[in-house]
């Protein structure tokens, strides 16, 4: 691949961010980097100076993928009263993304363990989870649910420990199961 300086970087981040969302966040290393961007592995050292440098950018990557798909969703919600089961599927689908594999929703909900644990993740999670919840209280408010701001926090770490807990009982749909586990908090 010929590409660079800048083009160099974009490509790398974009690849330090599919890795993640493919592999998980222990997936992102410089080697790993390089290897699926087919670019020399100085190009990722030069670029990113730690493997901490790398994560934290990679997982600024995926922040930006999840609230773009999670604008998307709200964006195709028409403005008009929802039944708390599709209230709950939608913010799913906004929270959660549509269809996660198991690997993609694992280092969606990783953000919160890897926050507690490092100051720059931390920063970087508290930004993306208020774009988040913003984005939620858009779509409760579009469907017609109440929406004030303990509200939307509470539903959106509802779903998120109901996704989770799906996860570690093997549900074959976690996504989904989290949604009709919300449906009574919605109602």
């Amino acid at each position: 691949m010929n590409i660079r300086g800048e083009q160099r970087f974009v490509v790398l981040l974009e690849t330090a961010g599919d890795l993640m969302e493919e592999q998980g966040w222990t997936a992102v290393t410089h080697r790993a980097v390089a290897a699926k961007a087919g670019i020399p592995l100085a190009s990722t050292t030069y670029y990113f100076p730690s493997a901490e440098d790398l994560t934290l950018q990679a997982a600024g990557q995926l922040a930006e993928r999840h609230l773009a798909a999670g604008r998307a969703v709200l964006e195709d919600v028409p403005a008009r009263r929802a039944s708390a089961a599709r209230a709950a599927r939608l913010l799913a689908d906004v929270v959660l993304g549509t269809d996660p594999t198991d690997v993609q929703l694992t280092a969606l909900l990783d953000r919160h363990l890897r926050a507690s644990r490092t100051p720059d993740v931390q920063t970087l999670v508290a930004g993306w989870s208020a774009d988040l919840r913003d984005l939620a209280r858009e779509l409760l408010t579009r469907v017609e649910h109440p929406a004030d701001n303990r509200r939307t926090r509470l539903l959106v770490s509802a779903l998120e420990g109901l996704a989770a807990a799906a996860l570690a009982d093997a549900d074959p749909d976690p996504a989904e199961a989290a949604a009709k586990a919300l449906v009574p908090l919605l109602s």
